[in-house]
């Protein structure tokens, strides 16, 4: 799902180009057609070292459970030639259609990014809890461009703005100041969430980029929001389901070959029989 733009607050009526607070008022905004940001930044407080650490260790934890958890209820991680409607997970490299900018200026498929901001240095956000002298925040927020999954057995389209990217220990991330998790051209990812088959968009038949036969699509809603997770590029990607086919006729590239296979076989026992038996216990 993605939110159209321009975002607006419904109190006031002020227009805002991002999915930020109004900046007259502070009320939340909305896009045109009513709904709420799909990634909206987020504001956290700090407190001490010891406190931030804890909250740190403990967030940390509970991202790894949830991320357990949605990859459990999606199931296996199947082929994308394989996969029908509904919850899935699929597995490919990155293919970037239209990127987005990260903090760095470079061109990527998705980021998410956290800003460490010092009280003493800039004013704080007007939705920022009440805090004490010389606390700081962190500004959470993040991006998703257009981009191809790729498995070799087909591809996946993600153009979305309900998301939330995740990554596993030994994953490639672009680290940049305070911090970013990234997606680049090539990574490994691995994608949970809703997707149907779908007509593709005429942009992308028109290119050459994909024939007019339907396009496994992710579209991530509010309540079920898209899972953008980013693998080492040693996990192995799904095997394509196996599909039988009609027996080989008779001189056909398929059967010369296995008989030739199983002259090589028959000819390897004749050799091995051929040998002289040596008892071990002489």
């Amino acid at each position: 799902m993605r939110n159209e733009l321009p975002f607006s607050c419904p109190a006031c009526g002020t227009a805002s180009p991002e999915a930020l607070r109004c900046a007259s008022c502070g009320g939340p905004v909305v896009d045109a057609s009513g709904l709420p940001p799909q990634r909206p930044a987020a504001v956290h407080a700090t407190g001490n070292g010891v406190v931030d650490s804890m909250r740190q260790w403990w967030g940390d934890r509970a991202t790894r459970r949830r991320v357990a958890l949605r990859r459990e209820r999606a199931g296996f991680v199947r082929a994308i030639s394989d996969t029908s409607d509904g919850v899935v997970a699929v597995r490919g490299h990155v293919r970037i259609l239209r990127g987005v900018r990260a903090l760095d200026g470079s061109l990527v498929a998705a980021f998410r990014r956290w800003q460490l901001a010092d009280a003493r240095a800039s004013l704080p956000p007007r939705d920022l809890p009440a805090r004490r002298t010389g606390q700081g925040w962190i500004e959470e927020d993040g991006a998703c461009g257009v981009f191809f999954v790729d498995d070799g057995s087909g591809v996946a389209l993600v153009d979305d703005d309900a998301f939330d990217l995740e990554a596993i220990e030994g994953a490639p991330s672009s680290s940049v100041a305070n911090g970013m998790w990234a997606l680049n051209e090539g990574d490994l990812v691995e994608v949970i969430g809703p997707a149907h088959r779908a007509a593709p968009p005429a942009e992308l038949v028109d290119a050459g980029r994909v024939d007019a036969s339907p396009l496994l699509t992710f579209d991530g809603k509010p309540d079920e929001r898209i899972l953008l997770l980013a693998l080492p590029l040693s996990e192995p990607l799904p095997m394509r389901r196996f599909k039988s086919v009609g027996p080989s006729r008779p001189g056909s590239p398929v059967t010369r070959e296995r008989e030739a296979l199983s002259q090589l076989e028959a000819g390897g026992r004749a050799e091995a029989e051929a040998r002289p038996r040596t008892d071990p216990d002489r």
